[in-house]
């Protein structure tokens, strides 16, 4: 009785090799469209209503000096008492109960 013992067929680095590059390849194409692609035509073109308005928000300045110095913003008074803070939780935390 002969007892036969087949050998693993080793595999060639060649698919390895090209697995890596062709996941490599989609990685960076898809990268390359999220983040360095020129934005499409239509995009530039059509700007909605919302994305105007915005714009023009963010141009506004405000000058927080003259409110808080204003009559009526003195004579506000606040309606909830001011908190009372006290000792809470354990000088150690990591000490057994």
């Amino acid at each position: 009785m002969a007892i036969v013992v087949a050998g693993e067929k080793q595999r060639s680095p060649l698919f390895a090799i090209s697995a890596t590059l062709v996941i490599a390849l989609v990685v960076g194409v898809g990268a390359y469209y999220l983040f360095f692609s020129p934005a499409p035509a239509i995009e530039k073109i059509i700007v909605s209503q919302d994305l105007q308005s915005i714009s023009q928000v963010s141009k506004v300045n405000i000058d927080t000096q003259a409110i808080t110095e204003s009559a009526t913003y003195k004579t506000l008074v606040p309606k909830l008492p001011a908190l009372q803070l006290s000792g809470y939780g354990r000088a150690n935390p990591f000490l057994p109960f």
